[in-house]
């Protein structure tokens, strides 16, 4: 994996269905790993509220406090699916439940008559359950507080992404333990048979 870079991703919308709701913010870091302290180094960032041509509803901005005034004059999906895209790249994906964020892009980019993503996808909350057992929920609510880490806007895409990349970062010391040291070993580990709890 010290080869590889990364783009650390989350998205906040106005549901959970792609079908219905739209994207709110999208925030992603490009990202690579030091080989002298297996932590990672921010290459480059980007973050865009957008306007998803909606009201948002009012438990969404309980949630992320994100509210309509805030995306009134954000450019819409169209408008940022190109640099979206572009800053992607083919780069490995990581997100918490990559999923879901996975699923709502190509949604996106499949209604704006572009290409979807193809990348390959690492899942911190997957890769946790197999690294971290026992827990009694894998939100990353609940790993920042079990693993120490500060989250200081939970529910904001940014501040979601640092999180998710100080959590890779302790996953990926659990992986080497294990002789998990290439991306396709990784992907392997996070396919196989997860305990339910």
């Amino acid at each position: 994996m010290e080869n590889a870079k990364f783009v650390i991703l989350d998205i906040e919308t106005t549901g959970l269905s792609r079908y219905m709701h739209k994207i709110t913010e999208f925030s992603a870091l490009k990202v690579n790993v030091d080989n002298n302290t297996t932590s990672f180094n921010t290459i480059d960032r980007y973050s865009t509220l957008i306007n998803p041509q909606r009201r948002i509803p009012s438990f969404i901005t309980s949630l992320t406090g994100i509210t309509d005034h805030m995306v009134k004059d954000a450019p819409t999906f169209p408008d940022v699916s190109v640099d979206i895209r572009k800053f992607i790249a083919n780069n490995v994906i990581i997100a918490h439940n990559t999923t879901f964020d996975y699923n709502f892009l190509n949604h996106n980019f499949k209604e704006t008559e572009t290409e979807e993503l193809e990348n390959i996808a690492l899942c911190t909350c997957k890769l946790s359950r197999r690294l971290i057992p026992h827990l009694s929920s894998y939100n990353l609510e609940n790993l920042c507080s079990h693993l120490r880490i500060n989250n200081q806007q939970a529910h904001r895409a940014m501040s979601d992404v640092l999180a998710t990349k100080d959590l890779f970062s302790k996953l990926y010391r659990h992986m080497k333990k294990r002789n998990i040291h290439t991306v396709e070993d990784a992907l392997r580990f996070q396919k196989s048979h997860i305990t339910k709890h």
